[in-house]
C-alpha cells in the first residue's frame, strides 16, 4: 500500500501515493456479478471534478461516472496534508489475475501506477450499526431484500464471520458507531481481534486471531461515498494483516484508541507478534490518549489527519497522552500523517521492560522510518499542556541482553510551533538502559520555533552510535542546534553538516560538524508557508543523499547535483499553506511578544 512506482516529475501531474487495498475481487458487490470492490486511493493533483479524467485499473478504462463514488474528496474524512481521495469499483470486465496496477490520467497525463491484482478470493460484506442484525447474512448492504438477507450490525467478532477469510472487505454505512464488538462480551465499546496474554510458562490464548495474508488483507472502511465514524471506541487488533482505512475515529470521553500488536507479547516464554498491520486515510479527533499504541512488525501508519485534545486516561496521566505510542517491532513506517495535538510527544518511539528484566530480551526496535510528516507542536487550547518534542525515539531495555535498537530513520518531516510552548526539542533521543543505540539518521527536516533541534537524554552506561543530523533547516531556535543532556559527551558523538543554522551551530556536547550554512532560510510565509524562496540560503546548499529522493511534497530529489536543505525542495512561485486551527495565535516571525508567544525554554534551565 506504501507504492509510488514513477518519479513524479510534473508538479502539476496527478500523483498517486496509497491505496486502500492491494488486491481485491471483479465481482461480488451486493452478489453482482458484474461489480466488484471498491477501493480508495490517495493522492495529489486529481482535480475537484473529474470531467474527462479516469483511473486505469485491471488494465481497463473507468469512463463512467457510476463506476465512481467520489472524485477530488478532502474531505468526511478530513484528508492529511491536503491530498485529495477517489473512489472507485473494479468490475467484471478486468481480467482475475490482472497486475497492471491503478493510475490515474488527468488532463490527458497518466499519473504513476500503484500495484494491484484482480484477485477473487476476498469476499465483500457490509455493516449498518443503524439498521444491521447480525443474524443476517452481510451480502448486502441493505434489507430490501427481506428475511435474513442484510448488513451486519457489529463490525467486529471475537471469532471469524462465516464465509469470509483473508482478503474480505467490510463496508460500513454512514452514521456513528457505538457499539462495534461481539455483543455477548459485554464490552460492546472494546473491540477484541484475537486475544492472548503472558502466562506462568507459556501464552493464555482466549480468542484466536484472525490473519490475512500480505496480499489479501481484511480491509474496514466506509461505505463509498459515506462516512462511517466511531464514537468513544476502541480497538485492540492482535492480529495480522488488517487494514483500517478511510473512516473517522473521534470521543467525547478518554479513550486509548487503537492497538496493534501485544507489546506483553515478547517475554521469553511468549513469542508471539503481530505483522502488516495497517491504518491508511483515517481522521482522529477528541479526547484520545493515544491514537495508536502498536507493538509488532511492519506495521504502517499512512496519511492519516490526527487533532486530538489530551485526557488523563484511566491511571495514566495527561502528559502521557501521546497521538503516536510506538513501541518494539521491525520495519515501522510513519509517512505523510498531519498531526496536531497531544501532550509529551507527538510520537513516543520507545521500547520498554514489560516482564521481568530477564525475561524482557530478544526485543528489538530495527528500520523505523518517520517520513514527509507535519508535527503541529502547539499545545491545545482545551487542555493547555505544554507539548515537549515532536518524536522521542529510543529505548530503556538493556541492550547487553540481546535487546536491539538500530536504524532510526527522520526525514523530510517539518516541526514547529505557533505558540513557543515547547518545552524541549523537535527531536529527543533518549536511553535508560546499559548498550549500544546503533543509527539515527535525521535529514532533510525542517524545524522551525522550538527551544532546541534535538536533545539527548541517556543513561551514563549507555552509548549512541552513528547519529547524524544532514540537510535540516534550524529556524528560530531558542537556545542549541543539539544539547546532551547528563553523564559524559563520549556517549554520543553526531554528526551535523549541511545543515542551515541561523548562525554557528550551537552544540552542548561533543559533535563533527563541517560544511553548515549559516543565514535565514527565507520561508515564503512561515509558520503558514515553508516554501523556500528564491533568495533562500538552502537552495543547492545540501548533501545529495542515496537514502532521500524525495520531499514532503513527493517531488524527486535532487533537483540538481546537490540538494535543498530543508523538507522542501524550491519550486519557483510554489506555495502550500500549513493548515490553522481556529482560536491558535500565530507568533510573528522574528518576535517573541511577551504573554502570547513567551520565549522558548532552554534544556538546561528545565
Amino acid at each position: 500500500m506504501v507504492a509510488v512506482s514513477a518519479v513524479w516529475g510534473q508538479s502539476s501531474s496527478a500523483l498517486l501515493l496509497y491505496s486502500s487495498a492491494k488486491a481485491g475481487p471483479n465481482q461480488g458487490w451486493a452478489r453482482s456479478p458484474i461489480r466488484g470492490a471498491a477501493v480508495s486511493i490517495w493522492g495529489k493533483n486529481f482535480g475537484g471534478a473529474r470531467g474527462s479524467s479516469f483511473v486505469k485499473v485491471g488494465g481497463m478504462v473507468l469512463t463512467n461516472d457510476s463506476d465512481y463514488a467520489e472524485w477530488g474528496a478532502t474531505t468526511n474524512p478530513t484528508t492529511a496534508k491536503g491530498f485529495q481521495r477517489i473512489t472507485f469499483w473494479l468490475n467484471s470486465s478486468m481480467p482475475a489475475g490482472d497486475t497492471t496496477g491503478i493510475s490515474v490520467t488527468v488532463n490527458g497525463v497518466q499519473s504513476n501506477t500503484l500495484p494491484f491484482k484482480i484477485d477473487n478470493t476476498g469476499v465483500i460484506r457490509f455493516v449498518d450499526g443503524t439498521n444491521g442484525n447480525d443474524s443476517w447474512d452481510g451480502l448486502y448492504p441493505d434489507n430490501s431484500l427481506g428475511g435474513s438477507q442484510g448488513p451486519w450490525k457489529t463490525p467486529f467478532m471475537y471469532l471469524q464471520r462465516p464465509g469470509t477469510g483473508p482478503g474480505a472487505f467490510f463496508y460500513m454505512r454512514g452514521g456513528t458507531y457505538t457499539a462495534i464488538f461481539d455483543p455477548s462480551s459485554g464490552h460492546p465499546a472494546q473491540a477484541l481481534v484475537g486475544y492472548f496474554e503472558e502466562g506462568g510458562t507459556n501464552c493464555n490464548v482466549y480468542y484466536p486471531t484472525i490473519d490475512g495474508t500480505d496480499a489479501l488483507r481484511y480491509t474496514v472502511t466506509s461505505y463509498p461515498g459515506e462516512l462511517a465514524t466511531f464514537l468513544n471506541a476502541e480497538i485492540s487488533n492482535m492480529s495480522s494483516y488488517w487494514t483500517l482505512t478511510n473512516f473517522r475515529w473521534t470521543a467525547t470521553t478518554p479513550t486509548w484508541t487503537v492497538s496493534l500488536g501485544n507489546e506483553w507479547s515478547m517475554c521469553a516464554d511468549c513469542q508471539r507478534r503481530s505483522t502488516g498491520l495497517d491504518i491508511i486515510g483515517m481522521q482522529f479527533d477528541g479526547t484520545q490518549h493515544h491514537v495508536v499504541h502498536s507493538f509488532g512488525d511492519n506495521f504502517h501508519i499512512l496519511a492519516n489527519y490526527i487533532d486530538t485534545i489530551p485526557v488523563t486516561y484511566s491511571s495514566f496521566d495527561i502528559t502521557t497522552s501521546y497521538p503516536l505510542y510506538l513501541s518494539g517491532g521491525d520495519g515501522l513506517l510513519v509517512a505523510d500523517n498531519e498531526i496536531h495535538g497531544g501532550a509529551m510527544y507527538s510520537i513516543h518511539h520507545y521500547d520498554e521492560y514489560r516482564c521481568s528484566a530477564s525475561n524482557d530480551t530478544n526485543r528489538y526496535m530495527t528500520n523505523s522510518t518517520f517520513d514527509s510528516n507535519l508535527f503541529d507542536m502547539t499545545r491545545s487550547a482545551v487542555t493547555p499542556t505544554d507539548i515537549r518534542a515532536g518524536i522521542l525515539t529510543g529505548s530503556g531495555l538493556d541492550a547487553t541482553a540481546n535487546n536491539v535498537y538500530a536504524t532510526t530513520a527522520i526525514k523530510n518531516n517539518i516541526f514547529f510551533s505557533r505558540d513557543n510552548l515547547v518545552s524541549e526539542a523537535a527531536l529527543v533521543l533518549f536511553s535508560s538502559a546499559a548498550g549500544t543505540y546503533n543509527g539515527v539518521h535525521v535529514y532533510n527536516n525542517t524545524i522551525d520555533r522550538v527551544p532546541s533541534g534535538a536533545s539527548v537524554f541517556y543513561d551514563t552506561q549507555s552509548t549512541w552510535q552513528n547519529v547524524d543530523f544532514t540537510n535540516n533547516i534550524f529556524s528560530e531556535i531558542g537556545s542549541y542546534e543539539l544539547y546532551v543532556d547528563g553523564g559524559s559527551a563520549v556517549h554520543i558523538n553526531p554528526t551535523l553538516s549541511y545543515n542551515l543554522v541561523g548562525q554557528a551551530p550551537r552544540i552542548n556536547g561533543n559533535a563533527t560538524v563541517g560544511n553548515n550554512v549559516v543565514g535565514l532560510p527565507a520561508f515564503v510565509n512561515a509558520p503558514a508557508d515553508f516554501h523556500l524562496q528564491a533568495s533562500s540560503p538552502a537552495i543547492n546548499a545540501g548533501e545529495a543523499l542515496s537514502s532521500v529522493t524525495q520531499d514532503y511534497e513527493w517531488k524527486p530529489r535532487p533537483r540538481t547535483g546537490a540538494s535543498d536543505i530543508g523538507a522542501l525542495v524550491f519550486v519557483a512561485g510554489k506555495t502550500q499553506p500549513r493548515p490553522v486551527r481556529p482560536g491558535v495565535t500565530v507568533c510573528p516571525p522574528s518576535a517573541h511578544a511577551p504573554m502570547k508567544c513567551p520565549s522558548p525554554v532552554s534544556p538546561a534551565n528545565q
